[in-house]
Parts: structure tokens; C-alpha cells; sequence
């Protein structure tokens, strides 16, 4: 098989065994908005940079962080899936300035910030969770229920967005290391 075939890898896993939190994909209009704050909670200056200073604003930490973080917690792991979202998803132009990131510079960037990854994740599962109201069963906007690892907002809750924040990074990694064995 080729990359250039498509395979359902690209795919968020069914698999209860291969991630815990198999539907956690949210499917919210402020995800944009819960990255962007949690992202803004993080000192630039903790962040770990992959490419020159000065190449552009896509390549920047902060908006690499942002566009790792909204692609995970929109269940989108792989990193060539993740460029390939970049041509397409208006979202994703608009965060990175009209400018592409390649696949290796987005593991590179997972590889050298993953503590960073992980926690902008885990804080922006946990505000979707308590965004959607204490063990609600359906969104706000009255559709399917928004599946998540944890819907109130106590300690338990934050320790299962924890977790599912650390099977999804997990997936990702998996997910490239396949792609580099075919």
C-alpha cells in the first residue's frame, strides 16, 4: 500500500481498545474559541521551536500548539491528515495564515512539546465537558450528545479528560508510525 491510498487509518479509531474515549470527538462551534484560550495560558517561552525564526507565522509555536490541539480534540491525529486538513478546512487556513505546514514539522513539533500538547488538550476536553452542563445528555444546541470523556465539572471528570487527552496524543504517534513503516 502506498500513502497515497486511502486507508481508513486516517480515521478516528472504533476500537474501544484502541483509545479509551472512541467517540470523544468534539463536535462543537467553540471548539476554536476553548483552543484559543488554552492555548493563551501557555508562556510562549515554555514552547520548544521546530523551524527558523521568521519563517512565518504557521510555523510559529503558538499557532502550532493551536493547530495540534484543535486537530486532536477534533479527532483528527495523523500528522499527514493533518496537512492534508490544512488545504481544505477554513478553520485551519485562517489559524495558520494561509501558510502549510508539512507532516514532519507538525511530529517534530508533537515530538519536542508533547507536555505542552497535552495539557491545552486536557484543558480544552475538560471546558467542552463543562461547557456541554453537568451531566448533560444532549448539547447545548439541543442535537446528539456532544461524547466526551467526562461531563461535570469535579476531579474525577479532570483526570478522565487527562487521560483521553493522553490516548489521543498517543493515537497520533501511533498513527505516524505506521505511516513511516509502509
Amino acid at each position: 500500500m502506498t500513502t497515497a491510498e486511502s486507508t481508513p487509518l486516517h480515521q478516528r479509531p472504533t476500537d474501544d481498545k484502541q483509545l479509551r474515549f472512541a467517540g470523544a470527538c468534539i463536535e462543537n462551534s467553540n471548539l476554536r474559541d476553548l483552543v484559543l484560550a488554552a492555548v493563551r495560558q501557555i508562556d510562549p517561552r515554555q514552547l520548544i521551536p521546530v523551524a527558523a525564526p521568521g519563517t512565518g507565522v504557521a510555523y510559529e509555536s503558538p499557532v502550532l500548539l493551536g493547530l495540534l490541539t484543535y486537530c486532536y480534540a477534533s479527532a483528527v491525529f495523523s500528522s499527514r491528515e493533518i496537512e492534508a486538513r490544512l488545504r481544505k478546512d477554513r478553520t485551519l487556513i485562517l489559524l495558520c495564515g494561509h501558510e502549510l505546514p508539512d507532516w514532519h514539522l507538525i511530529r517534530r513539533f508533537r515530538r519536542h512539546n508533547r507536555d505542552l500538547i497535552q495539557h491545552c488538550l486536557e484543558v480544552t476536553l475538560y471546558r467542552a465537558n463543562a461547557a456541554s452542563g453537568a451531566r448533560a445528555s444532549v448539547s447545548p444546541e439541543g442535537n446528539d450528545p456532544m461524547p466526551s470523556a467526562a461531563r461535570s465539572s469535579d476531579a474525577v471528570d479532570r483526570g478522565l479528560c487527562g487521560e483521553d487527552a493522553s490516548e489521543r496524543i498517543r493515537w497520533a504517534i501511533n498513527l505516524d508510525h505506521m505511516f513511516l513503516d509502509e
